[in-house]
């Protein structure tokens, strides 16, 4: 085949035709109304039948007709679909009725399963007829794409195409190019739950946020922050030069990882809070794979699947998913002590708690002990940790994991898999410390250079108190 995309099904073909999402080998979503859609002569009438029920709907001038039909008990067996005009009918084959879970993320959750650690155990073990696969074409724009076609797609970065667009039953053969997380998580739940399962990967490498949402849904959001947060894209936006940017690029690669793992924390955090319960959220940084896209997927998918398990089929007495939460912090006697609402501890049984730093008002942080907090002779709240730097004589802020590349260690207690995630008490922004009495900003080279002779200096000192050399 050539170097680029090779289409076989068009993503809107002539005469009647039923939109790429729905195909033979599908997965339809249980207990929810079904809805099937795509395109027909103007004014024709289609009729869909699906187990039975059936339903019309009449095509539009633009060719565009939808039914929906009612909802349906989850099958294992497969059930028939067909859609017919006067002159022409399609039938689906080998449809199964369950849950139909979306996998949406960057170029981590796309990170296909044959190049993970142990992917290949997971391929050769992938015999599982009623997980189906669907991954989503790539495709970009400012216009809201009607539909995809089933194509092999061309990938300049791996030089070989990668068959997209069509449903496929999990097997040996197939699944290999699935997203390893995905693949992991849809083979755990369909474990558990024994209910036919279906992903559909839409993730794609290098995406923010904010293009997930289309932009006039953004805009319909009311609130001062969202106000806010337009308005200072739209002056970016009138204001971008191509050429500066790439300029100062280099500058601007100061490394952020902590802060990302925060804000996906944070978010989770009120969404949670404001009574979201279908929020989920894992940590993965405890893998200690530095590499921005760590091959140590697997227990990614597990952990996800956890999640799911104990909020969505019934698990939720023997499966814990849910990191531990600071409930209060104190500052007091040079240390500052932190409550949680669920025992912890280190993963290493009997080791020292690792990961936690703090500072003073002058924002250097320094590594941190971290001990539960002493209640009695021979008696600690694992609930409560107590942190302390000698280096840090009155500590006003702590931070956690927060490196690319961490060294944190504390989850639930009792072997639960359940990490601390990536955190701060403060708010000082990315850069910012006291050097020489004065609060002065780095970035780029600058700040690497300044913390790192912040390390030099707290090295030096350790080397001096343990020989007893230092000064007073």
């Amino acid at each position: 085949m050539p170097k680029e995309d090779v289409v076989e099904v068009p993503a809107m073909g002539e005469g009647l035709f039923l939109h790429n999402l729905f195909q033979s080998n599908m997965v339809l979503q249980r207990d929810k109304p079904v809805s099937l859609w795509g395109w027909a002569a103007p004014g024709e009438q289609v009729t869909v039948t699906v187990a039975g029920n059936s339903g019309s709907a009449t095509a539009g001038e633009d060719r565009s007709w939808k039914v929906t039909l009612p909802a349906m008990p989850a099958s294992s067996e497969p059930i028939p679909v067909t859609v017919k005009v006067k002159d022409q009918t399609l039938t689906l084959e080998n449809v199964l009725v369950g849950d139909v879970w979306l996998l949406g993320g960057q170029s981590n959750r796309e990170f296909p399963l044959s190049k993970v650690e142990n992917g290949n155990l997971e391929i050769v073990s992938a015999n599982f007829p009623k997980i189906r696969i669907l991954t989503i074409p790539a495709a970009a724009g400012p216009v809201a794409p009607k539909g995809f076609a089933r194509l092999h797609e061309w990938s300049d970065w791996s030089n070989q195409h990668f068959r997209k667009g069509d449903w496929d039953v999990c097997s040996p053969e197939i699944v290999s190019d699935l997203s390893a997380i995905g693949y992991v998580f849809a083979r755990r739940v369909h474990m558990a739950s024994g209910v036919p399962i279906g992903v559909v990967d839409i993730s794609r490498g290098g995406t923010t946020v904010e293009t997930w949402t289309p932009d006039p849904v953004i805009r319909q959001l009311d609130t001062e922050p969202v106000r806010k947060l337009l308005a200072d894209w739209d002056q970016k936006v009138a204001a971008w030069d191509p050429k500066k940017d790439l300029d100062n690029y280099s500058e601007m690669m100061a490394d952020v990882g902590a802060l990302i793992r925060e804000a996906q924390y944070q978010t989770f955090l009120e969404l949670h809070k404001a009574g979201d319960q279908h929020i989920g959220y894992t940590s993965t940084y405890d893998l200690k794979r530095r590499w921005y896209h760590p091959q140590l997927k697997l227990p990614a998918g597990e952990r996800i699947a956890r999640w799911a398990l104990a909020t969505e089929y019934g698990f939720g007495k023997q499966l814990g998913w849910k990191p531990p939460v600071v409930e209060e912090m104190k500052v007091a006697d040079g240390s500052i002590l932190l409550s949680m609402d669920v025992a912890v501890n280190g993963v290493d049984d009997g080791g020292p708690i690792e990961g936690f730093s703090v500072a003073g008002e002058d924002r250097q942080f320094h590594p941190a002990k971290a001990e539960h907090q002493v209640t009695g002779k021979d008696q600690k709240n694992q609930k409560v940790l107590v942190l302390t730097s000698p280096l840090v004589p009155q500590p006003v802020h702590y931070r956690y994991a927060w490196a690319r590349n961490p060294m944190g260690n504390l989850q639930v207690l009792g072997n639960t898999d359940i990490p601390f995630a990536t955190q701060r008490s403060d708010d000082w922004p990315h850069g910012e410390m006291v050097v020489d009495g004065e609060l002065k900003k780095f970035e780029g080279r600058q700040l690497q250079t300044a913390l790192r002779a912040l390390d030099v200096a707290r090295m030096a000192k350790g080397a001096a108190a343990l020989i007893g050399t230092e000064k007073p």
